[in-house]
Formats: structure tokens, sequence, C-alpha cells
């Protein structure tokens, strides 16, 4: 049996006691309702995936970043126009499935982005398949179009923190 490296199991411990003692949130994240935090997860993530692409490069961590975003605020829209909770959403396609079954997009359209989930999430994630600036590009276009859309719609605008 090998033993665990004592810089790793130290590591772990330090970051499961800072999760136990909480701290300082993140700024325009503190005290919100569960659709507000999603709403304003998707815009931080929308932000930092900016901010990777603006560097030359990162692609595999836009999209992930980007998959993040679209499904925060899928679960926005759902959280704030339906009777669901975060804890609803341990699915990704779930997402996608309320803001269809609530009204905001066509049986269609919900199943591309499953689609585009399932079929480009996990390889670009699971397999040695390389993240093209293209397809970064595209994946940040869509959460941001995605997201101002789910914002809007069709309430009055809710209080993001995108610029």
């Amino acid at each position: 049996m090998t033993s665990d490296p004592d810089a790793v199991a130290d590591a772990l411990a330090t970051a499961s006691q800072a999760f136990e003692r909480g701290g300082t949130p993140e700024d325009g994240l503190a005290e919100l309702s569960e659709d507000e935090a999603q709403l304003r997860k998707a815009c931080r993530l929308i932000a930092a995936a900016r901010t990777l692409q603006n560097h030359n490069g990162y692609h595999t961590a836009v999209v992930e970043l980007t998959f993040g975003a679209i499904e925060r605020s899928f679960e926005f829209y759902a959280i704030a126009l339906g009777n669901d909770a975060v804890r609803d959403f341990m699915d990704h396609e779930y997402a996608y499935q309320r803001v269809f079954e609530l009204g905001a997009i066509s049986e269609t359209l919900k199943e591309d982005f499953q689609a585009l989930y399932n079929e480009n999430r996990a390889a670009s994630y699971y397999s040695g398949r390389a993240v093209t600036a293209e397809q970064a590009n595209a994946m940040l276009g869509l959460a941001v179009e995605a997201h101002e859309f789910l914002r809007d719609h069709p309430r009055d605008h809710f209080n993001c923190l995108c610029e």
C-alpha cells in the first residue's frame, strides 16, 4: 500500500477547513437569493472566460467556463420563474429541460443545447481532443447570448454583474 504524500494531504485538509470556516465572499455574490446567485455566478464565469480569452488562449478553460455559465443562466431562469431550487439541478441536462418546460425555448433548441453539451463538453473534458480558438470563441458568444436572453426574458432586466 502506498502512503499519501504529506503535501497533498495537508493541502486537502486546508481546503476542506476553508470551506468549513467560510471567509470573505466574492464581490457581488454575498447574501443573494438562489436565482440571483445563479445569475451572478453566470456573470462571473463569463467574465473569467473573457479574461482568459484576452490572454491569448486557454481555450479548454474558456469552454469549461462557458458551459458552466450557460447552465447557471438556465438554472437562474428556472429558479426565478419556476418552483425549482438549486438542489434540483444535479443533472446537467435538467436546466435545459426546465427552461423548455417554462416556455422560454423550443424543444428543438433544448435538444440542440443538450446535444452540444453531450457531444462536445464531455469530449473536450475527458478525451485527448484539443479545443480550438474558434470553438472557444463560439462558446463564449453562445454563453453571452443565452445569458442575456434569459436574464431579460420575460420580466424586467435582472441585476446581474455583466458589463
